[in-house]
C-alpha cells in the first residue's frame, strides 16, 4: 500500500493497495486499510480509485469502516506539492 498523509492537517490519500493475485480475497487489503486507520485516527482520507477493482474495493471499505474515501478529494497545501502551489499563484494573479 502506498499513501501520503499530513499529520498537521490530518488528511491523507491512499495512492494504491496491491495484493498479489494468489493472496487476494483473504482480507489482506482490508487489514492494510484497518491498520492505516488505526495508526492515523481522525484523518480524512481520499483515494485515486484509478481502476475498477479499486473503486469496488474502496466502496466496500467505506461501508466496512464508515470512512468515505472520496475519489480525488482535495489535498491539503502540504500534500499538494510545488506544482499545485505554483498553479494557485498563477490563477490568483488573474
Amino acid at each position: 500500500m502506498r499513501f501520503r498523509e499530513c499529520p498537521r492537517c490530518r488528511t491523507g490519500r491512499v495512492l494504491d493497495v496491491w495484493v498479489d493475485e494468489g493472496w487476494q480475497h483473504q482480507g489482506l487489503g482490508h487489514a492494510l486499510i484497518d491498520t492505516l486507520l488505526e495508526r492515523h485516527p481522525g484523518h480524512r482520507w481520499s483515494t485515486t480509485r484509478k481502476t475498477r477493482r479499486g473503486r469496488v474495493f474502496f466502496a466496500v471499505m467505506a461501508g466496512a469502516t464508515a470512512v468515505a474515501f472520496p475519489q480525488r478529494g482535495p489535498l491539503c497545501v502540504h500534500l499538494a506539492g510545488r506544482l499545485a502551489h505554483a498553479w494557485r499563484r498563477v490563477t490568483a494573479m488573474r
